[in-house]
């Protein structure tokens, strides 16, 4: 983080002796290293609640999907992850469409004839 040399560290040993005296250093000096060791302490905790905030932001969106997922239902899961643009669904009622009509003619030809259907085979006289 800091490009901090021996040379500069010596710098600094000598204006802080200048500065504040030997009788007051070592005080300084204590008072100092307990503040840095609070300020690691806050860095953690922040660190900590920073992720303890990130994994319940995953938790609540997993949450939603998974009661998004509920509510669909299988059958809305399955179309969602099988055919999620609708294209299957339309193409298979084309096909039944389709089925259908050709199935029609053939409904409308056996429905129009003027003989009844008996199952049994006429033989020509009547009797």
């Amino acid at each position: 983080m800091f490009d901090v040399g021996m040379s500069e560290l010596m710098v600094v040993a000598v204006v802080a002796l200048v500065v504040i005296g030997p009788k007051d250093l070592p005080r300084t000096l204590r008072a100092l290293g307990q503040m840095v060791t609070r300020m690691r302490g806050l860095a953690g905790d922040f660190s900590r609640h920073f992720d303890d905030m990130l994994r319940e932001a995953d938790l609540a969106d997993a949450k939603r999907q998974m009661l998004d997922l509920g509510s669909q239902g299988a059958d809305g899961v399955i179309k969602s992850v099988v055919d999620p643009d609708g294209a299957v669904a339309r193409g298979l009622e084309l096909l039944d469409t389709d089925a259908k009509d050709v199935s029609s003619p053939e409904e409308k030809s056996g429905a129009a004839s003027d003989e009844p259907e008996t199952g049994k085979p006429e033989t020509g006289a009547a009797s």
